[in-house]
């Protein structure tokens, strides 16, 4: 009876152990959140790992994340781990603090984030209650929102749905779980849930972020002209006037009128600001408004390589690869600049140039490649300036974390700047090492040369070095790709900007998912053509053919165009532009400083040279502060400078002077009043401008009023402008 009785027991208790095993074997083989694809994104959608929370760079209260979950292996460990576990019970769920805080069952400085009767928290508790167990899935590798484009009206409504693809192939709907922002809430904005409101006319992008993915949705409003009675095609041949127009019509914009022949000199000076960065001589202006039938093209084939034009883009090339004395030193800030400047005139191709530039090294005092290469210290330095000014990437971000509004990781960034870790100075010459990797401060280990993913994959590759070959040689090869366009469709934009005063993706070094080109098809376009010319700038910039849209007249309602070209936009003039027109209004031969070779601004191997009058008017820093694609506007210090700086009447003044000339040659005061006009405006006074002119030059003209007509008419808006 007692044997029997053990065995009963032992029996039953095999059984109760059974049946639990089996409960709580089907508990785990309950459909259960995955870590990576719901619990992270969640916390990310709720705000905890925000960079003002848990995500900042110490953490909160003891408790750091990744920002936004980018580091889904880190952050677990640190939930389900770190602190002994405390966070996440397992065998009492409804305990974990990880739900208590957020819910505010405990205290919590960040406030309600989880209310106990929402999916989000009956979600997590559902991960917990299966074990709390890391992500098992494939990995996240596409973000795609539906719909990805929408143009439709002011006050339209609608609803984006976001799946992402799983590196297995499958889709998941994660449109609860993403987070939405819009780059422009004058266009549309979006609230936490994806619902869309169109507000104005234009074009933005609503970003859109789910772990370390970045996509973005097109939405915006036409403008509303009336373009019933335009024919939308391209006007004449080449120009890419088709690729123009073809943005046009869908966004209900009517391309302004082209100039007529009564405006000729806005067409010419436009051309020669742009082109050369001078005013056109006044005999030349004054032949090409008097013919009866001028060629606009050959005039602008013939001043494409003037000398004017070489000095104007060499100065364009040293402000993106900033070209500094300050770090260059004197003499090597001139090398760098005599460099640029016979490259030019060699019309070698852009890329070459920049490659040797990237790769340089020697003695900067004899060499202008090697100077360039002063312009930054260090591999992350060297790699950000060098991503940011020909890739349209910028990086800083992706030093500490994932980007929080694009794509770059952190390895990415430690990758790319590996490529300039052997890079050494050794007694003021740049030399290369055989030796020397730079270290990724959080893995305490060297990071290894890599090109990042491209968007929708994981393809990041770590290309296999040879033993004595320098690591940038590489790096740009990678970059001048033919097929990946990488750099072509950054220096094409740029190109584009400097002609038309916005570029097609602006800022033009901030290429990303979430700031798309306002007319891909036109980048498209200008991208073939900068190939068909082997990246020749010169060649490149002819091919455009340009631009004959007036800006003083756009159609009603293109007014609040600033994006998509229906008309000429009118631009502030560069400080170095600006000073060199003044010189040459007034007939003046410019000295700057004690250089006594350089005779124009825009010839000063330096960002001003010191020159006073330059930094008032403005000038592009070339310290990395501001990207030399930006013009600042007039400011109060440029307005005090032309009132009572002494730059402008020192010139208007000046012995052999335009302003003596005409004084001296006794010319009549019609013939007076042209050549100001020409020598400043690039036109002749109307009759109402030609009689105020007489009135204030007076019977008799002097220096002194012939001056004052000359500084009236420098002080125009019209003047200080290329419109």
């Amino acid at each position: 009876m007692r044997v029997r009785a053990v065995l009963f027991m032992i029996m039953t208790a095999s059984l109760l152990l059974a049946e639990r095993a089996d409960s709580r074997k089907d508990k785990f083989n309950d459909p259960a959140p995955d870590f990576t694809l719901r619990i992270l994104p969640i916390i990310s959608r709720v705000g905890c790992n925000s960079g003002q929370c848990h995500g900042a760079a110490g953490g909160q209260g003891g408790f750091g994340l990744s920002l936004r979950g980018y580091d889904a292996a880190a952050d677990y460990d640190t939930i389900v781990h770190e602190r002994g576990g405390r966070r996440v019970d397992v065998a009492n769920p409804e305990n974990s603090l990880i739900l208590r805080k957020p819910s505010k069952q405990l205290a919590h400085r960040g406030g309600l984030k989880l209310p106990e009767d929402g999916a989000f928290f009956a979600e997590v508790k559902k991960w917990i209650e299966n074990g709390a167990r890391p992500g098992s899935r494939a990995a996240p590798v596409e973000l795609l929102a539906s719909p990805a484009e929408r143009l439709g009206a002011a006050g339209e409504k609608y609803k984006l749905s976001v799946n992402v693809t799983l590196a297995d192939g499958a889709k998941l709907d994660v449109t609860d779980t993403v987070l939405f922002s819009s780059n422009d809430e004058s266009i549309a904005r979006v609230d936490k849930e994806g619902n869309v409101e169109i507000t104005g006319s234009g074009e933005t992008a609503i970003l859109i972020k789910y772990l370390n993915l970045v996509t973005a949705a097109r939405v915006g409003a036409k403008f509303g002209c009336d373009i019933s009675n335009y024919i939308f095609r391209g006007n004449g041949p080449g120009g890419f006037a088709a690729e123009m127009i073809h943005k046009l019509e869908p966004m209900s914009l009517a391309p302004a009128p082209t100039l007529d022949d009564e405006d000729r000199g806005i067409f010419y000076r436009r051309v020669y600001l742009d082109i050369t960065g001078t005013l056109p001589d006044v005999e030349d202006a004054r032949l090409y408004l008097k013919h009866p039938n001028p060629d606009k093209y050959k005039f602008f084939e013939e001043i494409v390589t003037s000398k004017e034009t070489i000095t104007r883009w060499t100065r364009w090339l040293a402000d993106l690869l900033r070209v500094r004395e300050e770090t260059m030193g004197v003499d090597g800030a001139r090398r760098a600049q005599e460099y640029l400047r016979s490259q030019l005139e060699a019309r070698r191709p852009l890329d070459e140039i920049i490659r040797e530039a990237i790769t340089a090294k020697g003695e900067p005092w004899a060499k202008g490649p090697a100077a360039l290469a002063l312009a930054t210290d260090g591999p992350a330095a060297q790699m950000e300036f060098v991503t940011k000014t020909f890739m349209g990437a910028r990086m800083q971000c992706a030093q500490c974390h994932q980007h929080p509004f694009d794509r770059w990781s952190r390895e990415d960034y430690f990758g790319l700047a590996a490529f300039f870790a052997r890079v050494r100075r050794d007694n003021g010459k740049i030399i290369l090492s055989d030796s020397g990797d730079f270290t990724d401060p959080k893995t305490g280990k060297p990071a290894r040369p890599r090109f990042p993913a491209d968007p929708g994959s994981q393809n990041a590759a770590y290309p296999e070095i040879p033993a004595g070959v320098d690591r940038r040689e590489i790096f740009c090869d990678w970059l001048f790709d033919i097929q990946d366009r990488r750099f072509d469709r950054v220096i094409v934009n740029r190109i584009w900007k400097e002609l038309y005063g916005v570029g097609i993706v602006d800022p033009v070094d901030d290429f990303r998912a979430g700031n798309p080109p306002s007319n891909p098809k036109l980048l498209d376009a200008l991208v073939q053509s900068f190939r068909e010319v082997n990246r020749d700038i010169f060649k490149f910039i002819f091919s455009l053919e340009l631009y004959n849209r007036t800006a003083v007249d756009p159609k009603p309602g293109a007014e609040r165009d600033f994006r998509y070209y229906s008309h000429a936009y009118i631009r502030p003039l560069s400080g170095p532009i600006l000073l060199d027109a003044v010189a040459k209004a007034c007939g003046y031969s410019l000295k700057i400083g004690d250089r006594g070779n350089v005779r124009s601004a825009q010839e000063i191997p330096d960002e001003d040279g010191g020159n006073v009058s330059l930094r008032a008017l403005g000038r592009c820093p070339r310290d990395g502060s501001v990207d030399p694609s930006i013009v600042a506007p007039p400011s109060l210090t440029t307005a005090l400078h032309w009132i009572h700086g002494p730059f402008a009447k020192e010139m208007i003044d000046a012995p052999g002077g335009r302003v003596e000339k005409i004084v001296i040659s006794k010319m009549s005061a019609d013939d007076a009043i042209d050549e100001l006009f020409l020598a400043t405006l690039t036109r002749f006074p109307t009759d109402a401008e030609r009689a105020k002119a007489r009135g204030a030059l007076g019977a008799d003209m002097t220096n002194e009023s012939v001056g004052d007509l000359l500084w009236a008419l420098m002080a125009t808006s019209e003047f200080v402008t290329n419109h």
